[in-house]
Order: structure tokens, then sequence, then C-alpha cells
């Protein structure tokens, strides 16, 4: 079983590629054609880690998968907007998405950082 601060410091992980991804997309708002990026959802990107979030399996006959190195991008589906040089990234999305992950960053870090304080205080190293 993975532990709390092995998930948080996975979601740590997995934040900083969404982060990159986000600026990708926000990097290529004037290339032509360029079609945005989204991020896969964190227990996907877990179970591509080989973390305790199972690959979900709809038929016996599913296959199991592999363990491949796991990544945060997907492809968006049906980008609502596109520009008349085919670009179909929206800053507003954009803009929105990357508070987001600040937000999700900021409140994992925390997290992680309770985790450890409650280890040093039980472990007689104080705060």
């Amino acid at each position: 079983m993975t532990s709390i601060l092995d998930t948080a410091a996975a979601r740590l992980s997995y934040l900083g590629d969404v982060q990159n991804l986000l600026a990708n997309n926000l990097a290529n708002i004037d290339t032509p054609g360029y079609q945005a990026v989204g991020a896969v959802p964190f227990s996907d990107y877990l179970s591509q880690a080989g973390g305790s979030v199972p690959m979900l399996q709809n038929n016996v006959s599913d296959l199991l998968g592999i363990n491949a190195a796991p990544t945060a991008a997907s492809a968006v589906a049906g980008a609502a907007e596109h520009s008349p040089d085919g670009n179909a990234v929206s800053l507003d999305s954009q803009l929105e998405q990357v508070s987001k992950n600040q937000t999700n960053q900021q409140l994992t870090a925390n997290l992680y950082q309770v985790y450890m304080g409650m280890f040093k205080t039980a472990l007689g190293s104080g705060a």
C-alpha cells in the first residue's frame, strides 16, 4: 500500500507535469493549428505510476495494461473555439486551469508539510 507521503509526492510530481503542459499550451497560443493539451485525472496518472489506484477493467477480457512512465497529458476533446488559423487554445480556460493547479499545488505541499511535522513530533525531534 502506498503511504500518504508517497501519494502526496506523486501528486506534486503530477501537478508539476500539469503546470508544464499548461505553460506549453500558453506558449503556443499563437501557433497556427495548435491543439491544446489537457491533464488526465490524477487517479489515471497514479495508476500509470503503479500506485494504489487500480486500472478500471470493465470486462474480464480487457487487458490489464503495462506499467509505463506516467504522463499527465491528454488530448483535449472537442475544443469549443478555434481561431481562424486553426489554433484551439483558449487563454481564459488556460489561465483558469493554471490558477486551479497552483491552488492544488499549495494544498498538497501544505498537507505534506503537516504530515512531516506530525512525524517529527511523534519521533521527538520537535517542529
